[in-house]
């Protein structure tokens, strides 16, 4: 897909593609047009990064010029999260690290320094992009979704272990460490369900959640690749 004429009020630049990207993309200049975000001196730098360890983050480079902000502010989103919980990662995720650009933002403005990322104040900021209280939707500081990071995990040469719990429970995926090798040498690292300790998985097919992430995963690293706008 030609991305050059994909355009968002408010968003500098992006690398949205696919159809979940762009309802992502729309979700997050809709959010800034309300809130009356100062886009001509400010600008978005909207990311999908398929190797995030977390669901969403955001970095301020921002400066005041007569007593206005001006600058880049970078927003990054886990894209496979999209696919895995579309609900969540648009009306909480997308609102909650908007909540901390806001925050920045005007921590900036008003020359102080943020103590706490979820205090009053940004809590205050996200019930407003949500629109008022909602009893459904809170402010919080950890956003719990249908997500499985395994994939991403094993994308970075994670080791691949198992318990007792059964079915697809019983896999997770720990850091490549010499500590964590020699824990599991030692049955030191136990599941925190089963209670037994975890050995290295010797299966030969991996369920088809995390096989279907891989799969996934894979396929975007090969389409981003190939579409240079796409690869920031």
């Amino acid at each position: 897909m030609n991305t050059e004429n994909l355009k968002f009020p408010l968003i500098y630049q992006h690398n949205a593609e696919f159809a979940r990207e762009i309802h992502a993309a729309k979700e997050v200049s809709r959010l800034l047009q309300k809130v009356d975000f100062p886009g001509d001196d400010v600008w978005i730098d909207l990311r999908f990064d398929y190797a995030l360890s977390d669901h969403s983050t955001s970095s301020l480079d921002v400066m005041l010029i007569r007593g206005q902000p001006h600058g880049i502010v970078k927003l990054n989103l886990q894209g496979l999260y999209l696919m895995q919980d579309f609900e969540v990662m648009i009306q909480q995720v997308i609102p909650h690290e908007i909540a901390h650009i806001l925050h920045g933002v005007k921590a900036k403005v008003g020359g102080y320094e943020i103590q706490k990322p979820h205090d009053e104040e940004w809590a205050e900021l996200f019930i407003n992009l949500i629109g008022g209280v909602n009893h459904d939707i809170e402010p919080s500081a950890k956003v719990r979704g249908e997500f499985d990071d395994r994939a991403i995990r094993l994308s970075k040469s994670g080791i691949l272990v198992e318990c007792e719990c059964g079915d697809d429970e019983s896999l997770e995926v720990l850091a490549d460490t010499p500590g964590n090798s020699a824990k599991l040498r030692n049955e030191e690292l136990e599941c925190t369900s089963c209670k037994f300790p975890y050995v290295r998985f010797t299966g030969d097919t991996l369920p088809k959640r995390i096989a279907a992430d891989q799969q996934f995963l894979e396929k975007i690293k090969c389409i981003k690749l190939q579409h240079s706008p796409l690869q920031r």
